[in-house]
Order: structure tokens, then C-alpha cells, then sequence
């Protein structure tokens, strides 16, 4: 079972690992993405050596904006899927151990919870905190993102509380807590990698489009989303402005698709 076994997810793979580094080493080695050295001369100037993606029309440096950018996209992208998992898991897991009326709430509340868009709810609870800091867009992408992640933790747990390795288990006394931890968990976990690798890229494209909105990562963080909108006003005179980010965008979020896909395949016994 190997994730990178295929040329395109070795690519993909290398795609975000090169945004990684890039974000890491920004610092040290690329101006300062806030930094406004020339408000006037400065504004929108092509690549060049200086500035190998140009500038933007405050004259900030865009790959240092750029890595900067990604350096949140990524985080957040991660982080919701994380979290977005792992309610999502601990919920299905619970539903299916607990059975009878517990399941049907639990699930009947799942149902509900995504019935509603989740774009909707995140605009909506991004414009009661206008002031909203990065750790809670994670944390509003990730509890809005689990109720896929539920369902199929729950319908993966129920079949497996059928086999005869769980009723044997349970009728020598196992515990609630030790079926979901001892027998449960280990074997829904290849599902529950599946969903947090295709949930980063959800997330991110989630964020780009908050941002672009002006309801995501708030100014002056840089953020592909918000580089985007900055860009779109100069797109036929300044078309690096916005190419940059959306090529940026487009490239890690099919990446992370692909490495969803990847660990899809690694898990799937079909393709053993």
C-alpha cells in the first residue's frame, strides 16, 4: 500500500511540498510581504529580477505575498480537515457503537446540520464576527465540514459491528469505549485519512473564496483568495496581479485532490 506509487500523486505531492518550502524560506530569503516601499514608482510592476512575479498596486512584492499566502492557505486547508475529521469521526463512531435511539439522533441532527449550505453558514457567521481571527475561520471550516466524514464513519462502523470479531467482542464484555477504540477506530481509519486528504483542498478553496469575498482572512494577511480580488481590477493591464494567486490556488488544490485520491486508491483492496 503505497500513497506515492503513481507518477501524478508523486506530482502532486511535490507540488505542495514545493508551496511548503516556499512558505518556510520566505522569510529569510524574500522581502517582506507587508512592506510598502514605494506607494507611487513601485505600483504594478512586471516580473523582473527584483520582483520575479511583479508587483501589486501597493507595490508589495507578490511571490513574498504569494508564499506568505500559501503559508495560510495551507495551514488552514490542514487544520479544517483535521478537525473537520475528527468530529466528524467521533460522532459516526459514537452513533454506531451507542445504536438504537442515540443513533437515530445523533444521525437524524447530522442530516439536519447539512441540509443547511455551508457556504451560507459561513458567510453568515463570518458577518456576525466581522473581526474574525484566522484560528476561527479554521475552526468555522472545520465544525461545518464533518457531516459527510460522520456518515461514512457510521455506515463503515455498523457493518463492521456485524462481523463476528465485534460480536464475540462484545459478548465477552468489551466495554463501549474499548470497541471504538480497539476494533473500531484502527479499521475506519483508512476512511478517515480518505476524507481529511480531500477535505484540505475543500478548505482551501473554502478560505480562497471567503477572502476573495472579503469574509476570510482579513487584511493585511495575505491570502490567495484575497490577492485574487486585489488583482481583478488591473486584470487586463496588470494580469500577474491576479494570474499568480489563481494559478497558485489551482495547483494546490488539485494536488491535494490528487493525494485524496491517492490515499483513496492505498486504501481501496481493489487496488492491492
Amino acid at each position: 500500500m503505497k500513497v506515492l506509487a503513481t507518477p501524478g500523486a508523486r506530482v502532486a505531492a511535490g507540488t505542495l511540498a514545493a508551496f511548503a518550502l516556499l512558505a518556510a524560506i520566505a522569510p529569510w530569503v524574500l522581502p517582506d510581504p507587508y512592506a510598502i516601499p514605494d506607494a507611487i514608482g513601485g505600483r504594478l510592476l512586471g516580473p523582473s529580477l527584483s520582483h520575479p512575479l511583479g508587483t501589486d498596486a501597493l507595490s508589495r512584492d507578490l511571490l513574498a505575498r504569494l508564499a506568505r499566502g500559501g503559508a495560510v492557505s495551507l495551514q488552514v486547508g490542514l487544520m479544517a480537515a483535521l478537525i473537520a475529521t475528527a468530529l466528524g469521526g467521533a460522532i459516526g463512531l459514537t452513533a454506531a457503537s451507542v445504536g438504537g435511539g442515540w443513533d437515530t439522533v445523533l444521525m437524524r441532527t447530522t442530516d439536519g446540520l447539512a441540509s443547511v449550505p455551508r457556504a451560507f453558514a459561513i458567510l453568515f457567521a463570518a458577518a456576525a464576527w466581522p473581526t474574525m481571527p484566522l484560528w476561527a475561520l479554521i475552526l468555522l471550516l472545520g465544525v461545518t465540514g464533518w457531516y459527510a466524514v460522520a456518515r461514512i464513519a457510521r455506515g463503515e462502523a455498523v457493518r463492521l459491528m456485524q462481523t463476528d470479531a465485534l460480536l464475540a467482542a462484545r459478548a465477552l464484555g468489551a466495554g463501549r469505549v474499548r470497541v471504538i477504540f480497539r476494533h473500531l477506530l484502527p479499521n475506519v481509519a483508512g476512511q478517515l485519512a480518505v476524507a481529511t486528504a480531500l477535505g484540505v483542498g475543500e478548505a482551501m478553496l473554502l478560505e480562497a473564496g471567503l477572502s476573495f469575498l472579503g469574509a476570510g482572512v482579513r487584511p493585511p494577511v495575505p491570502s490567495w483568495g484575497s490577492m485574487i480580488h486585489d488583482g481583478k481590477d488591473v486584470l487586463l493591464t496588470a494580469p500577474w496581479a491576479t494570474l499568480a494567486p489563481g494559478l497558485a490556488l489551482t495547483c494546490a488544490v488539485l494536488a491535494a485532490n490528487r493525494i485524496g485520491d491517492a490515499v483513496r486508491d492505498a486504501f481501496d483492496p481493489r487496488t492491492r
